[in-house]
């Protein structure tokens, strides 16, 4: 698996149009998107070092969405 961060345009009724990041995991044989989390950090470096980690650790994907809410709470 390889992990990658995304830059996403998005809207909220209170405040407006912002930019924040999320998290894809992705095959690596076929490149396709296995899952993704929208919306997890507002800074690119906290997103970047994220990646970094999970690449690292290579946590298995039925443990993913419940890493990615761990890392912001």
């Amino acid at each position: 698996m390889f992990y990658s961060y995304t830059e996403e345009e998005l809207y909220h009724p209170e405040i407006g149009c912002y930019v924040a990041y999320g998290i894809e995991a992705k095959d690596l044989v076929t490149g396709d998107t296995v899952k993704k989390v929208s919306d997890l950090f507002l800074d690119k470096a906290e997103a970047m070092d994220f990646t970094i980690l999970l690449n690292q650790c290579q946590p298995e994907i039925v443990h993913f969405e419940e890493i990615c809410q761990g890392a912001i709470e």
